[in-house]
């Protein structure tokens, strides 16, 4: 969500919430709160919510959760998903 700019919501009820005020202040794409000038109320509300990202992810979604890492050390692995679905246990 934050790589598109996107509100990330705390759920589904925050998203729709969300998605209300939006519909409220005529935003038809949420793209337009950071392309254009007109939104800088909802912009400020869609960069606190990415504040989200680096507490705790509990409460969060499965589909919100996601994670950045600039290495990834064989001993860290313990399981491997393959495109085609098979899961292998580590290889040791």
């Amino acid at each position: 969500r934050i790589l598109n700019l996107r509100y990330l919501p705390l759920d589904r009820q925050d998203e729709r919430e969300f998605a209300r005020r939006l519909e409220r202040q005529g935003v038809r794409n949420p793209s337009d709160v950071f392309s254009t000038t007109f939104y800088p109320q909802l912009k400020a509300e869609v960069l606190r919510s990415w504040r989200r990202l680096y507490g705790s992810a509990d409460r969060c979604e499965h589909r919100f959760v996601q994670a950045g890492l600039w290495e990834i050390r064989p001993e860290w692995v313990a399981l491997s998903v393959r495109y085609d679905g098979r899961i292998a246990a580590d290889q040791d």
